[in-house]
């Protein structure tokens, strides 16, 4: 806090977790004009036109960074301590970040025009920019990059728990951009009392948006379930499954639980199911994990077994034929008494062709064609069933 003569530093508890009884900790004796000043864990950075002057607790000025344009934005993206780095836009359209331990700017992008708003992604990969045109600008901050642009924004900021996901304001609606993916839209839920001032974006963490509105923090929660699904379509099923974690619904876990199934992805599907507490297919995966360590790794085995639970039987028996094992796909027709579907199954030779027609015979007494029973057991060559069959039924012919 800066009084006329003075800036006092307060510091909370660490011992407490979310204490708000914060004491003053150091206090700087001096008159430092600025418009407008950061705190990082071991200095105080004050900005003047075009200087940013970084001094430490005790006051003494340690460095200097002059600009060559004055400063029109400010954004401490943090860091480790003394290793903080701060944001820079400038009037002259540059883009910069300073480490408070390094006295050399480094430019990050280059715009025609006026910056408002700076932020970059959690990971230090992405660099977004808005400039007096109301345009939002997304670079590469590696290579400068152009990544992508959305007109009507006014400010933005970077999800701290997603890397790739950026939410920014403007004409009263909140968008989120997920990488390359449709913006998705959103009405501002904070009254409108001044579109200029009007919820102003100042933080975005898991599934929060952090409005300030005049003098009111407001939090907005907005849904990333589109998303999810489009990184499924793409089979990028680590994205969707770190994007799911921000806080998804049961029906979009189990989706991407059978999406991870079906691309062989079974630690992340057990990781989906585990969250819905899907016990069946937490099972499957357990009989999976147990066949593997027996050797028995063969993938289309272990998609037909899955497809199978799901209750999509053609499809099971095209991976248990595609994995060499055709006899599992007679046996699981014939159990479902699909007779006509397991003969195209069957493996050549007079046991499998026996062994469905005893079955196919067995479900025939059970639906009370005594007759027809007795006709598949002697084609089956089980001539003591079908006299048995004919004894109990006393036909004489």
């Amino acid at each position: 806090i800066q009084t006329l003569d003075k800036i006092l530093i307060y510091e909370a508890p660490g011992d407490v977790p979310h204490d708000m009884k914060y004491k003053t900790t150091f206090k700087i004796n001096k008159n430092i004009e600025c418009s407008s000043m950061i705190v990082t864990s071991s200095y105080i950075i004050t900005c003047q036109d075009k200087r940013l002057h970084c001094f430490n607790f005790s006051g003494e000025e340690i460095r200097v960074w002059q600009m060559d344009s004055p400063i029109r934005y400010l954004k401490l993206i943090g860091g480790p301590s003394e290793y903080e780095s701060v944001l820079i836009g400038l009037k002259n359209g540059g883009v910069y970040q300073v480490f408070v331990n390094n006295p050399f700017p480094q430019l990050l992008a280059k715009q025609n025009s006026v910056i408002y708003c700076v932020d970059m992604n959690v990971n230090r990969t992405k660099v977004a920019i808005i400039d007096d045109t109301l345009t939002l600008f997304v670079y590469n901050a590696r290579t400068k990059e152009l990544l992508y642009q959305e007109p009507n924004a006014q400010t933005v900021a970077w999800n701290i728990s997603f890397p790739d996901m950026l939410a920014f304001s403007g004409d009263g609606f909140i968008n989120i951009k997920v990488a390359d993916f449709p913006v998705y839209r959103q009405n501002l839920q904070v009254p409108m009392i001044d579109a200029e001032v009007s919820g102003l974006i100042v933080g975005f963490n898991g599934c929060t948006i952090y409005l300030l509105h005049l003098c009111t923090m407001s939090g907005i929660t907005v849904p990333v379930t589109d998303a999810v699904y489009r990184y499924m379509g793409k089979r990028q099923l680590d994205n969707a499954y770190h994007l799911a974690c921000l806080g998804e619904t049961s029906k979009t876990w189990e989706a991407l639980g059978h999406a991870c199934l079906e691309q062989g992805q079974f630690n992340l599907a057990k990781k989906c199911f585990s969250r819905i507490r899907d016990v069946k297919y937490l099972n499957l995966l357990a009989q999976f994990e147990e066949a593997t360590k027996r050797g028995e790794n063969k993938m289309n085995i272990y998609l037909g077994d899955y497809y199978a639970y799901s209750g999509r039987f053609q499809d099971a028996a095209r991976n248990y034929q595609h994995g060499g094992a055709p006899e599992r796909a007679m046996t699981m027709f014939s159990d479902l008494r699909m007779f006509d579907q397991a003969k195209e199954y069957m493996v050549a030779g007079d046991m499998d062709q026996q062994k469905l027609l005893n079955k196919q015979a067995e479900w025939a007494i059970t639906m009370n064609e005594q007759r027809r029973a007795a006709e598949l057991f002697v084609a089956a060559n089980d001539y003591q069933k079908a006299i048995d069959l004919a004894g109990k039924n006393k036909w004489t012919d």
